[in-house]
């Protein structure tokens, strides 16, 4: 029965023919009749079966026969040789441009929206492809292997014709979906896996091979996600460990190198007349691993190198110190930075004034033809961009690179021009002067060490940031931030240049004095310990490694540096600083009187980019062996205002190391570091008139005060600074042992007070002496005076002159009551405290004008009474204010028309002033002049008491006068 309904239902068409076959048994079919038998027919469906599913299809392999992939290969090349580059460049470059608004929605790049914009080329492209298409049919090529040929012939053409692959590959069927675009990645992953495994040949097609990779995921014909995987090394804990094997080949290299330092030093015969070595001593570098090896490395700075930073920062976010250890990253960024801060440079007013209108510069171009707009600020044209890429002359142009050269090399990058079209829309860019820091952060971390390397950018940054600084002064802490973070550090590593050290001291001469050795003070640090504090990049608050919302945590660091995360020791920074350490120790070991001018300035080199480093051991290397004072001094001749200040600032670190004891085990002499830094204070402020000199005055000034403050302190033996200041500048020595004609000539004025310090001066030339070395020796002396009056004018000028006064003169009689020093001990070093302070006396007295010391100096009353001086010590300081007073009284009496009776006396019974026949010859005779000028009344009554003839004014003093009269100096 069910055989019977099975029949009529196929005879009446219900059930098909091929729906039966399809799901009936064998046997029940060939019982209805639909087929013959039924081993025949499950025989040929297993055999049907066994063909679909396991039988491989045999496509036509290059081993088997060439013809088709030949015509392939002359088919692909024949339709891009029909295009030239520069006209497809033009064309392209015209499309960017002339476009208001590109499409760029599904991932696409605004360069395959202009390419699809041009319907010469995308007909072209159709052809072509049908022409592919058509191959593979006839000579059965896999699809697979038609796209690798594809992507061969891009290698190869990349320089020239990337645009034509990229529009052939964007209009294929290959790249049309998420699937077919996976094909093509992993075809290209497989060949930089078939090329890892062969590192001899990899170095020849890794380079093309790279770029292609990084056109293909910039224009978002692949994705970097599906290209990731496919990588060497495969494992993000390789990628990891590489740094760690970089640093530690980096210092086993350092230490190898430095192990001989005195077998590598050269003799005076490598360097050349001017004084600079004839080439430059490489720093100690380990061997920086393969660049073939890691294809990340490779693949994230081809993606910088065309403008990719969204892919780009993939890497730099999952690993940071992949710049350090592959410099092609590092210099990209460093590319980076210098775009995005040109524009922002040519419309700020860092270097100097705009021109005047009238006075605007013009170019070959009419300046009528010209919009207003633009003009930049220094009125000169601003070409459009797609002008100024018609304008090239590319047949100028050697040859094309597939990485970014140098500035001064013929050669030029292939994609120059979309790079910068693009720098606009992908690039960062600070677009104002307060934006520039935080917009810029991520990109300066990456570069960091390699800003060096553009000297230009680097002024650049300079310039902005002092702009910043005088534009922002409530964001000064932020420009700060910027200055130690970025621009120290580069700056260090940079080539020695006074340009650059001017520029940076026009920024940190703005700062104040804490800031500015705060500066000092981190740098140092930095160089020390190669540890820099730098903002860190942070996720926005995710662990992805792949999110790209990259922010910098910049307030940490910019508001307060102390609490600032720091990165781990730089490596490379340490170098430098073993590096500036072996070279600035083996300068000195060659330095001499003779080799003064030949070392100097490679010293002075060295001292213009790390002068917190290598001065400290220029000074460390003084302070041990005073014999080199002189010639280190000469050898300074070359500083930069920069470099003399941070010589302070060392030499004020030197002091206050609280590691170094100032006096020797005896207790009374200063130790011979104080003594050698004290020569080359005076030595160093002979040759550099910097007010540096104040600040270690000041220093001093402190330390007294302190000591007087302090009961039982030790005494302050740092005022040899001062002494030795004195004698160097001013030419006044200590007269241990004045001599008769020293004596005499104290009693005299101001030109025979110099004559008697001149006398001990190692200035006084023998009888026999020559014509030369007495021009030589007056203009010395001129010299001397010169110094004297500025050193005088220094400390009047930094309110150091009553503080010094009152300070060394109480420090003087403090001593005397000291218990904890012997009698005999305690005698030495008052007597040489009072000698200094006779010395600073005479400083004052001699190289000021009296109305200037007196308004600088008070009388004696005040400083007994308000200062707590001695009366030995007050009257000392303030006789010339006396006498000035004295004087302007005089003067005063003369011009009201009193007459003025002065009477030599021999002896005064009245006041006791006797003068012996010794006295006569020493001391000018005393003068006892009588200050009291009574009231008009009171006159008139002494006139008619006396008589009517006017008597002169009694010359006798009067103990009950009110006016204060003071007197010169006996």
């Amino acid at each position: 029965r069910l055989i019977a309904i099975t029949k009529g239902l196929l005879s009446a068409d219900v059930i098909s023919q091929d729906l039966a076959k399809e799901r009936l048994d064998a046997d029940f079919l060939e019982q209805v009749g639909a087929i013959p038998l039924a081993t025949v027919f499950t025989r040929k469906c297993i055999r049907l079966n066994t063909t679909m599913n396991f039988k491989q299809t045999k496509f036509n392999l290059i081993s088997e026969q060439n013809e088709g992939f030949a015509k392939l290969v002359v088919l692909i090349q024949g339709a891009m040789a029909a295009v030239t580059p520069q006209q497809l460049s033009s064309e392209v470059l015209s499309a960017i441009d002339g476009a208001a608004t590109l499409d760029t929605a599904g991932g696409r790049s605004v360069v395959i929206q202009a390419l699809r914009s041009l319907s010469s080329l995308q007909q072209r492209v159709k052809l072509l492809l049908g022409d592919i298409m058509r191959l593979i049919g006839v000579f059965n090529i896999d699809p697979n292997r038609a796209v690798d040929i594809i992507i061969d012939c891009f290698m190869s053409s990349v320089r020239f014709y990337w645009p034509f692959y990229i529009a052939l590959l964007d209009a294929s069927p290959w790249t049309r979906g998420a699937t077919e675009s996976l094909k093509v990645a992993q075809l290209v992953g497989w060949k930089m896996q078939f090329y890892a495994s062969e590192p001899t040949t990899a170095f020849k097609f890794m380079d093309e091979l790279t770029t292609t990779a990084a056109l293909l995921v910039a224009h978002g014909l692949i994705q970097l996600g599906d290209l990731y995987p496919m990588l060497t090394p495969a494992r993000n804990e390789d990628m990891a460990s590489e740094f760690d094997v970089w640093s530690v080949s980096l210092k086993e290299a350092r230490a190898k190198s430095s192990a001989n330092q005195l077998a590598e030093m050269g003799g005076l015969e490598d360097m050349g007349d001017s004084g600079m070595l004839s080439e430059a001593t490489p720093m100690a570098t380990a061997d920086i691993p393969g660049e073939q090896a890691n294809q990340h490395a490779l693949l994230c700075a081809k993606l910088l190198s065309i403008g990719d930073t969204a892919n780009a920062l993939v890497y730099l976010t999952r690993f940071p110190n992949l710049a350090r250890v592959h410099q092609p990253i590092a210099d990209m960024a460093v590319r980076i930075v210098d775009v995005a801060t040109a524009e922002l440079y040519q419309n700020t007013d860092c270097v100097r004034a705009p021109v005047k209108p009238y006075l605007r510069l013009t170019s070959n171009l009419a300046v009528a033809d010209i919009e207003p707009t633009a003009m930049d600020m220094w009125g000169i044209p601003r070409l459009p961009l797609q002008s100024q890429c018609a304008t090239e002359n590319h047949a100028a142009r050697k040859s094309y690179v597939l990485s970014p050269p140098d500035r001064d090399s013929s050669e030029a990058f292939f994609y120059e021009d979309f790079w910068l079209l693009e720098a606009a829309e992908k690039l960062p860019k600070a677009r104002s002067i307060a934006s520039l820091p935080r917009e810029l952060a991520p990109w300066l971390n990456v570069a960091f060490t390699r800003l060096h390397q553009s000297p230009a950018l680097l002024m650049r940054l300079m310039r902005l940031c002092r702009y910043g600084l005088r534009q922002q002064p409530d964001e000064e802490h932020v420009w700060l931030g910027f200055l130690r973070s970025w621009l120290l550090p580069a700056y260090s590593f940079a080539v020695p240049s006074a340009g650059l050290s001017n520029e940076l001291w026009l920024i940190i001469s703005t700062l104040p004095l804490a800031k500015r050795y705060g500066l000092y003070r981190d740098w140092h640090g930095v160089l020390s310990s190669g540890c820099p504090v730098l903002p860190r990049t942070a996720t926005g608050g995710t662990e992805e490694p792949n999110s790209l919302d990259v922010a910098m945590s910049l307030d940490d660091v910019l508001e307060d540096v102390d609490s600032a995360p720091a990165q781990s020791a730089y490596v490379e920074v340490e170098a430098l600083s073993l590096e500036v350490r072996r070279q600035v120790r083996s300068m000195m070991r060659r330095l001499s009187g003779d080799t003064v001018k030949l070392v100097g300035r490679q010293i002075c080199a060295l001292c213009h980019a790390t002068p917190t480093l290598a001065l400290k051991i220029v000074l460390d290397q003084v302070c041990s062996y005073d014999n080199l004072i002189d010639s280190v001094v000469k050898a300074f001749r070359y500083l930069t205002p920069l470099d003399v200040d941070v010589m302070f600032y060392v030499i004020l670190s030197t002091l206050d190391d609280p590691t170094s004891s100032p006096v020797k085990d005896d207790g009374i002499n200063a130790a011979h570091w104080l003594q050698s830094l004290s020569l080359f204070v005076a030595a160093f402020s002979h040759r550099h008139e910097s007010p540096g000199l104040a600040y270690v005055l000041g220093y001093v000034l402190k330390k007294i005060v302190r000591m007087v403050a302090t009961e039982d302190a030790p005494p302050v033996f740092e005022t040899t600074l001062i002494s030795e200041a004195i004698s160097r500048l001013a030419a006044i020595d200590v007269m241990a042992n004045a001599t008769d004609d020293q004596i005499l000539a104290l009693q005299g004025g101001y030109y025979l007070n110099l004559e008697a310090f001149s006398m001990v001066s190692p200035l006084v030339l023998p009888q026999e002496a020559t014509v030369d070395a007495v021009l030589a020796a007056g203009t010395d002396t001129r010299l001397t005076r010169r110094l004297a009056q500025w050193v005088t004018g220094l400390v009047v000028s930094n309110d150091q002159a009553l503080p010094l006064a009152v300070a060394m003169s109480i420090h003087a009689d403090k001593i005397l009551k000291m218990s904890s020093l012997p009698l005999s001990s305690t005698l030495i070093i008052y007597d040489r405290e009072l000698e200094r302070v006779y010395q600073l006396f005479n400083l004052l007295y001699m190289n000021l004008k009296p109305e200037r010391y007196a308004k600088v100096i008070p009388g004696p009353h005040t400083l007994a009474s308000k200062y707590g001086l001695s009366w030995a010590l007050a009257i000392l300081w303030g006789r010339p204010n006396v006498a000035f007073h004295l004087a302007q009284s005089l003067k005063q009496w003369e011009s009201d028309g009193e007459p003025i009776n002065v009477k030599i006396v021999e002896r005064d019974t009245s006041h006791g002033i006797q003068l012996s026949k010794s006295d006569e010859a020493a001391v000018e005779p005393a003068l006892n002049v009588n200050a009291e000028k009574t009231e008009t009344d009171q006159a008139n009554a002494n006139k008619s008491s006396a008589g009517a003839s006017k008597s002169p004014v009694d010359t006798t003093m009067d103990s009950t006068d009110t006016r204060q009269v003071q007197a010169l100096p006996v």
